[in-house]
């Protein structure tokens, strides 16, 4: 299940915000202006902001399969779990800014070149994903599924901010704008 992390956030020694990590199936929001950092590989994240206030969140989900499975297969339990986890972002967000009016969502998927399978899953799950967003208080502005190798997802929430660095550190391209 996941959780709101209520540890201290890390704070480099440079002028820039402190950054606070987001492991897979774990949800994080936050209030304070925050790098939100997620190891993309097989794995979405769906990056919540406000449009006009500065809290947001980022829920960074799995895409794999189930045990003992010879294929991805998106069962009624994974689809329940990210049911769950959605459920619990949107309340998070009513609760850290009960104000805020204008919540957008930007979802990257990050998939290994070649695996069909997994991008067929990972399709069902946006899906999935799009159609719960349009009937929320959330408007998807952006969706990225993509292939290769992992990435590193930097999202700043209070700008609407979202960077993918690969692994090695070169950048390998900037989200769409929102418009």
């Amino acid at each position: 299940m996941a959780t709101v992390n209520a540890l201290t956030p890390s704070k480099p020694a440079s002028a820039g915000p402190a950054s606070l990590r987001v492991a897979p199936d774990r949800l994080e929001a936050t209030a304070q202006d925050l790098l939100l950092l997620a190891h993309l590989d097989a794995t979405m994240a769906l990056c919540f902001y406000d449009a006009v206030e500065e809290p947001g969140a980022l829920l960074h989900l799995r895409i794999s399969p189930p045990r003992n499975t010879p294929a991805p297969d998106v069962t009624d339990s994974v689809l329940t779990g990210d049911l769950m986890l959605l459920e619990q972002t949107i309340k998070s967000l009513r609760h850290i800014a009960p104000g805020a009016r204008y919540w957008q969502c930007k979802l990257v998927a990050q998939l290994p070149d070649g695996d069909q399978a997994l991008g067929t899953a990972a399709a069902f799950v946006t899906e999935f994903i799009r159609a719960y967003l349009s009937d929320s208080i959330v408007k998807l502005v952006d969706c990225q599924v993509r292939f290769g190798a992992p990435v590193e997802l930097v999202f700043r929430p209070a700008m609407g901010e979202l960077r993918i660095n690969l692994v090695a550190g070169l950048v390998a391209g900037p989200a769409a704008p929102v418009s």
